[in-house]
């Protein structure tokens, strides 16, 4: 996510899934996520409930067709068709936050659960390229990739866009790898 919530709730866009296990994405075209300011949100209708299964989730956001699609392991389970004006999702100097938001500054809202690759891409991926590479490492930079940690003991960003993450509240990486 590039999100901050507190007294005012800013931001670019969030990935996230919620207290009931569903998946879900909102973004922003001018930065704020007040009441009709072009938020949009969609959520999964099957939840991840599992213990100890890896998941793999994905969204995309096509501002000029107005959709938003997301999915889990590779399938579509969830689009809308959204009628915002927006022109664009903003880009602001927000960091960018893995397994956690944000909240009056300082982390807030964090996952009960591992990450393994992060990637941010700045062109919109389709459900095929999302299925043939979910469970691909890139070792170069790939054409639209804004940014890709494996999170493997290093925060270095793979895209070749130096992209490095910062650990805060003293993360800790596992061993576990998904199948």
């Amino acid at each position: 996510n590039k999100f901050s919530s507190g007294a005012s709730n800013r931001g670019d866009y969030e990935l996230y899934v919620n207290d009931s296990n569903k998946l879900g994405m909102i973004y922003s075209a001018n930065g704020t996520y007040d009441a009709g300011q072009y938020t949009e949100r969609v959520q999964d209708t099957a939840s991840m409930t599992s213990t100890g299964v890896w998941y793999h989730m994905a969204g995309t956001a096509d501002v000029s067709a107005q959709t938003i699609v997301l999915y889990v392991n590779g399938s579509e389970v969830a689009s809308t068709n959204i009628a915002t004006g927006a022109t664009a999702i903003n880009n602001s100097t927000y960091p960018v936050g893995l397994g956690a938001r944000i909240q009056s500054g300082s982390p807030a809202g964090f996952l009960d659960g591992r990450l393994s690759v992060v990637r941010i891409w700045n062109d919109i991926r389709t459900g095929t390229e999302i299925a043939d590479n979910m469970c691909t490492l890139f070792d170069a930079a790939e054409a639209g990739m804004a940014a890709e940690w494996s999170l493997d003991n290093v925060l270095t960003d793979a895209s070749g866009n130096a992209n490095t993450l910062t650990n805060n509240n003293s993360v800790t990486f596992g061993v576990d790898t998904p199948a």
